[in-house]
């Protein structure tokens, strides 16, 4: 015997197929999202990364180059907040004019070897201020708006900046530049 049972639903409602597309837009909203997160932390992965192989490199020249050692600083001794602790907020040390102004100092002295006669100590520092000038530049060229230094700590060990501005969108209307930095230390 053959029962003919008809089924009422043979579709999909309407309400269905509404709920449907939400759930698919919640979704898809979703994962918009966690691209643009994704690329934003990608971006500063990359520039940290960046960061920590340009202070890697003045590092290994300062260390090659013992005798003008003291030629790549910036300025004498570490910032200190009142802890005695060395300081690290980016922002205030991006902003100081004495180090865009020693800074540019290297740049301008950038120059051939010394002229004849040079001593060791004379060819050691003009290589050491050239390399200095050629290690802001390509700071400049490689991070955005970078900048880096080296100090000189109180006990006698070296710290190496470097620090770039990256922007730090709420929304779109709403961009703001925000100072990242490394602090590398090290001694020779």
């Amino acid at each position: 015997m053959k029962l003919n049972r008809r089924s009422k639903q043979k579709g999909m409602s309407l309400l269905e197929v509404v709920v449907a597309m939400l759930v698919i837009g919640i979704a898809l909203a979703g994962s918009i999202a966690m691209i643009q997160s994704s690329n934003r932390y990608g971006l500063s992965a990359a520039f940290t990364s960046i960061a920590q192989q340009q202070a890697q490199t003045i590092i290994n020249q300062m260390r090659a180059n013992n005798v003008a050692r003291d030629t790549y600083l910036v300025y004498g001794a570490t910032n200190k907040a009142a802890n005695n602790e060395p300081q690290y907020n980016f922002e205030t040390l991006y902003d100081n004019n004495l180090i865009a102004q020693n800074t540019s100092n290297f740049k301008s002295k950038k120059g051939a070897a010394c002229p004849a006669p040079c001593d060791v100590k004379q060819a050691a520092k003009q290589m050491a201020i050239n390399e200095m000038a050629t290690w802001l530049t390509s700071l400049e060229q490689e991070l955005p708006q970078g900048i880096g230094y080296v100090q000189k700590t109180p006990n006698e060990n070296y710290m190496v900046y470097v620090m770039w501005k990256a922007s730090e969108a709420k929304s779109d209307e709403e961009v703001k530049l925000k100072t990242y930095g490394i602090a590398v230390p090290f001694s020779i």
